[in-house]
């Protein structure tokens, strides 16, 4: 699975800035009430900065990237392209379909 392509839709645990200057985010496929977690790491370029920082813990989001492989504690690591709340995605979705 390393290499491919992936998109995942999770709630925002924690967002923050990397040594590299890169932003890092920790998604979890539970909602944030769960006592469970299922918790994954995406790290973003640079360009993503606002984006990311203009969302809050606890939003529904979805990302796509890159699988780069298992991190701490076995955690999915991705490189992310994308970044979005699930509303904008189907707000999207919807505008893209009225338009066929």
């Amino acid at each position: 699975m390393v290499d491919k392509r992936v998109r995942w839709r999770g709630y925002l645990r924690n967002a923050g800035t990397l040594d590299s200057g890169e932003v890092g985010i920790v998604i979890d496929a539970n909602p944030p009430a769960s006592r469970s977690s299922n918790l994954g790491r995406v790290e973003f370029k640079r360009k993503l900065r606002t984006k990311v920082f203009s969302l809050h813990d606890g939003d529904l989001i979805e990302i796509t990237g890159v699988y780069v492989g298992e991190g701490w504690l076995s955690q999915p690591w991705i490189d992310g392209d994308t970044v979005q709340l699930v509303s904008d995605v189907a707000l999207t979705s919807r505008a893209d379909e009225r338009r066929k």
